[in-house]
């Protein structure tokens, strides 16, 4: 099997923002390739919906460009500082350009190139995957990987198994599909209740990236498998118009406003940030008036989530 090249539509897969700072707030990290191999920031979000959405950039690391992709989520558990908080601030899941699968827990504090603790290994071999999302599908409190191989046809899911154990963090892969819809951008959230829906944007009768939003419910099912997503009533969320590729360079998932939804952010060739408020699930539109919330030079970063 081939593997994913660095900078492909993998680089985007994945790309939903998490708390970093510990604040309760979702935070953005991207990555800068032209700077020192590789340099990782962290914008953390301001607290001010209607005003500045970052705060200062921080310098997370350098020499990222190693990784040909990279993610948010929860893996480790809290840490001490934050066991009786909500949740504790977002851990890495990093792929080398090898496959090996590193974990870097969250040091329980934004501190420059020590936010995260040194990297476990949680498996080799993962370059065969072009597509990796993560979110917990089973809600138990850890998030899970949605792996989509496309030479093969089939899209698997790794359970996490609870703890963090190394080559065991998580369980074996299981199938959920063979062929699917999915497009140039995916995403796990949580915009129709507690489970995350499958939503993404999705290819023309071409065969190329159409702009289009398609979202499918989670069924409450635990169980892997083709009932776990309700494909048969999918819903249209996103027109061409909002995301037309033209104009449409990077989208990720965060909520900005603090209601609890994900919300929409796009980057645009030309470098600006723009923010559309998610309505609600089934809302008509799914989308609210746009807003710039970028000052420029977001065309920098190969990678945001």
């Amino acid at each position: 099997m081939s593997a994913a090249a660095v900078g492909d539509k993998l680089q985007r897969s994945t790309a939903r923002s998490r708390d970093v700072t510990g604040d309760g707030w979702p935070d953005v990290i991207a990555r800068q390739p032209d700077l020192n191999n590789g340099t990782l920031w962290v914008y953390p979000h301001a607290r001010t919906p209607q005003g500045a959405i970052f705060g200062a950039r921080t310098m997370a690391g350098t020499n990222w460009n190693t990784m040909s992709w990279i993610g948010v989520a929860e893996l480790t558990g809290d840490t001490p500082e934050y066991e009786t908080s909500a949740s504790a601030p977002a851990d890495l899941l990093a792929r080398r350009t090898d496959g090996t699968l590193f974990i870097y827990p969250h040091s329980g504090a934004l501190n420059g190139k020590s936010t995260w603790l040194a990297p476990i290994v949680a498996g080799t071999n993962w370059n065969i995957y072009e597509f990796m999302i993560l979110g917990d599908i089973n809600t138990d409190g850890f998030d899970d990987i949605f792996a989509i191989d496309n030479d093969e046809g089939k899209v698997y899911i790794y359970l996490h198994s609870g703890r963090l154990n190394g080559k065991s963090t998580f369980m074996p892969r299981q199938l959920w599909m063979e062929g699917s819809w999915l497009g140039t951008w995916m995403f796990l959230t949580e915009w129709s209740r507690e489970d995350p829906d499958l939503v993404g944007t999705i290819y023309d009768e071409d065969g190329a990236p159409s702009g289009n939003g398609e979202a499918a419910r989670h069924t409450h099912k635990l169980n892997v498998g083709p009932g776990t997503w309700d494909t048969t009533d999918v819903w249209k969320w996103a027109t061409a118009q909002e995301l037309a590729p033209a104009t449409t360079q990077r989208v990720f998932l965060m909520d900005v406003n603090g209601d609890g939804k994900d919300d929409v952010v796009k980057t645009t060739p030309a470098g600006a940030l723009v923010y559309y408020p998610f309505n609600g699930w089934k809302s008509n539109p799914a989308l609210g008036t746009p807003r710039q919330i970028g000052n420029g030079g977001w065309q920098a970063f190969d990678l945001i989530t």
